[in-house]
């Protein structure tokens, strides 16, 4: 059994993560072996078991350790099997350690999908194998993906890829893609899980659709942001057109496959020349979606808003591009849910409010429990203008080419008066009796006179049914 350590912090390389009940097969062989006693129910989760490499331990004896996480629940640090973790030890229970965080490797090594720390030892990147040495094959340099310098050296293998063959379980549930590394700026404090989602604590950054972030010579993040622009970024699907191997847009990053058959962002010193200053910097076009807050943003140019606004019916210049505090949700879909639970007695409602005057310029969109649903406002226009493909034909009382809705009460009361009008005339025609001989008739042209006259009145009337309120095409 190793002896205890004596340095503050130690390297582990993690060879089993606790994942769930179904990983703890491994994970009690692993410590069987190692003789380390363990009571799997007190077990707690995102432990995991080590090699310790410091000074070279694993290289020279038994060196496996169990690892509680350092940190309390509220934060659950990534970590998958093969790579290398800081761990430190409590005197009072040797041979159970806590670890902190994966060990961060230079920028050849480092990944925040799946990092190998190993290749920060590989200067050249290129390794001859020992049956190339041996002459047993041709001399041909061979890429290490995944290089051994840490950990002792096995017969059977590559000792990593042993770990992960013998981690079927914690590995399985580990998804391996490229994830485009961040440039963040000294004050911010920035948040990244191992597939691509992000929440940054930052200022007012970002590349607008109208601009194109591959011909700057610098990320994003190295212009200096606004006063008072504090920002909320969470975003998820950065550089989102990686997942079609699209790597000539705007922020993607230059990608390979490696050795083990997946893909990443490449970190190859050779590949230097090609690196793009940008990658993975927010992109308000391409990102896959995003909720972003801002105390202050030209938030309509960032999202490009202004060129999405349709056209006012009324012929004016559509809202001009504002600044100030702003939250914007964008992705492929939204959905907004107010939820019903009969069983809890929950009916939920909805209301967008644009703050005002209730008999002005106060705004609403109400969904109450019951399922009413009311649009409120001083105007409402529904439709486009002629200007985007809508009817041409509008009237002199309305915005533009658009209509006034009609009322239905007054619309409801002019109609039933013609009604009763042309009635009246059929009761006469009905009844009449002819003066004979040719002669015209009192009564016809009585009624007929009286008809003509309340269809005058009735034209009249015909204005009451426009909507002062509501108009569209």
């Amino acid at each position: 059994m190793a002896e205890f350590p004596t340095s503050t912090f130690e390297k582990g390389v993690v060879t089993a993560v606790y994942v769930g009940p179904a990983s703890l097969g491994e994970i009690a062989a692993q410590l069987s072996a190692a003789r380390i006693d363990y009571v799997p129910e007190r077990l707690p989760r995102n432990s995991v078991v080590v090699r310790r490499i410091s000074g070279g331990l694993d290289k020279v004896a038994d060196s496996y350790a169990l690892c509680y996480p350092f940190f309390s629940s509220h934060i659950s640090m990534p970590v998958k099997p093969a790579e290398t973790v800081w761990i430190i030890f409590d005197r009072a229970q040797k041979n159970i350690g806590y670890w902190l965080s994966r060990v961060h490797g230079d920028e050849t090594a480092e990944d925040v999908n799946y990092s190998h720390y190993d290749r920060t030892f590989s200067d050249s990147k290129i390794e001859i194998t020992t049956a190339e040495k041996a002459g047993v094959v041709s001399n041909t340099p061979t890429v290490v993906d995944f290089p051994n310098v840490s950990l002792q050296k096995n017969s059977a293998g590559n000792s990593y890829d042993l770990i992960l063959s013998a981690s079927s379980y914690s590995y399985a549930n580990t998804r391996l893609e490229p994830v485009p590394r961040y440039f963040k700026n000294p004050g911010d404090l920035v948040l990244q899980g191992s597939n691509n989602a992000t929440i940054a604590l930052t200022t007012d950054k970002g590349w607008a659709p109208s601009e194109e972030p591959q011909e700057f010579a610098d990320s994003n993040s190295t212009y200096a942001p606004r006063l008072f622009s504090g920002a909320v970024d969470a975003v998820v699907g950065r550089s989102r057109w990686l997942s079609l191997n699209e790597t000539d847009r705007r922020t993607t990053p230059t990608t390979r496959v490696n050795r083990r058959g997946f893909t990443e962002v490449s970190k190859r010193i050779s590949d230097n020349p090609t690196l793009l200053p940008a990658e993975g910097d927010p992109d308000f076009l391409d990102d896959a979606a995003r909720l972003y807050i801002t105390m202050n943003s030209e938030i309509d140019y960032n999202f490009g808003l202004f060129e999405l606004t349709p056209s006012l019916f009324d012929g004016g210049e559509s809202p001009p591009d504002t600044v100030g505090s702003s939250a914007v949700m964008k992705a492929d879909e939204i959905r907004i849910i107010a939820r019903t639970d009969v069983d809890h007695a929950i009916s939920g409602s909805i209301r967008i409010i644009k703050e005002g005057v209730k008999d002005d310029d106060l705004s609403a969109i109400i969904m109450q429990p019951d399922g009413l649903l009311q649009i409120s406002a001083r105007e409402i226009h529904l439709g486009r203008s002629s200007a985007d493909g809508g009817l041409e034909e509008g009237d002199s009382d309305a915005p533009g080419t658009s209509q006034p809705y009609v009322k239905y009460k007054q619309l409801e009361k002019l109609l039933t008066a013609i009604m009763s009008d042309v009635k009246s005339f059929c009761d006469t025609v009905s009844t009449h009796t002819t003066p004979g001989y040719g002669a015209p008739s009192p009564q016809l042209n009585s009624a007929a006179s009286t008809l003509k006259s309340a269809m005058d009145s009735r034209e009249g009337e015909i204005k009451n049914i426009k909507s002062v309120r509501i108009f569209g095409e």
